[in-house]
């Protein structure tokens, strides 16, 4: 993977962490999704470190 590639993951980890953040701040009860947007994090920051 190229620099762009690093850039984009980099993008959309900051895309989800903002997500999930407001997921945790709502008083709706998110359970699930805040679960699977925790691991597609963990997935991209995996990704991240392969492409190093």
């Amino acid at each position: 993977m190229n620099s762009d590639d690093r850039f984009e993951i980099l993008n959309e980890i900051d895309s989800w962490e903002k997500e999930l953040s407001r997921l945790e701040n709502s008083d709706e009860d998110e359970a699930d999704e805040i679960l699977e947007i925790e691991e597609r994090i963990s997935d991209l920051y995996e990704a991240l470190a392969d492409c190093e």
